[in-house]
């Protein structure tokens, strides 16, 4: 899933770039990037349609884990199922899809400093990873992971955004994700990728 994400960012900055050098236009498109730091840490990729470079929309994806417990090896090596009340639990991971509507605000006459607000609904899939409680705890045994629960999620995320070219940029801001089970707010730092400036 990763993967086509990334290779679908690619192709959306290329075709970006084209349609810069070819129209004359006031909106943006473009892909971005973020790692994430706080209560939990992870990763956010996201494509961006700003309607006369004031309204925006964005469709996503996060991965985020907050571990609360001792470290866990190759978590990610083995996705057994197992049953929640079977382990130990030690992270708690959250992937979330989500579509944002926002509104850009230049703080700079030239337009290479403009501020970001944006929010709407996702939907989380909420995951624990932990040891099984009947198994020595060591480094060589397998961590189970097992998939909780999905449930409807709010998003709110506020950042700066900093186009330092036509084509490249970056962005720093807070993000707030918030569902039923739980919510967190991540520091995201991220690079910026396709049509970001008409200027």
């Amino acid at each position: 899933m990763l993967g086509f994400l990334l290779f679908a960012a690619t192709v959306s900055a290329q075709w970006s770039y084209k349609w810069l050098n070819h129209y004359k236009t006031k909106h943006l498109l473009y892909s971005q990037g973020d790692m994430m730091v706080g209560c939990n840490s992870g990763g956010n990729l996201g494509f961006n349609f700003v309607y006369d470079s004031k309204y925006s929309v964005q469709v996503g994806f996060s991965a985020t884990s907050n571990e609360h417990g001792p470290s866990i090896n190759g978590a990610l090596k083995s996705a057994t199922s197992t049953n929640p009340a079977e382990l130990s639990p030690n992270m708690d991971m959250t992937e979330n899809y989500h579509v944002m509507l926002g509104r850009h605000f230049d703080l700079s006459p030239n337009g290479k400093i403009r501020f970001l607000l944006q929010g709407g609904p996702g939907i989380a899939v909420l995951m624990v990873a932990g040891q099984p409680v009947n198994e020595s705890k060591n480094e060589n045994n397998i961590i189970s992971i097992s998939e909780k629960s999905r449930e409807l999620s709010v998003i709110v995320n506020s950042k700066f955004e900093f186009p330092i070219a036509k084509t490249f940029g970056f962005s720093a801001g807070p993000t707030l994700i918030a569902n039923q089970d739980r919510s967190f707010v991540s520091f995201g730092v991220g690079f910026m990728y396709g049509v970001l400036s008409t200027n």
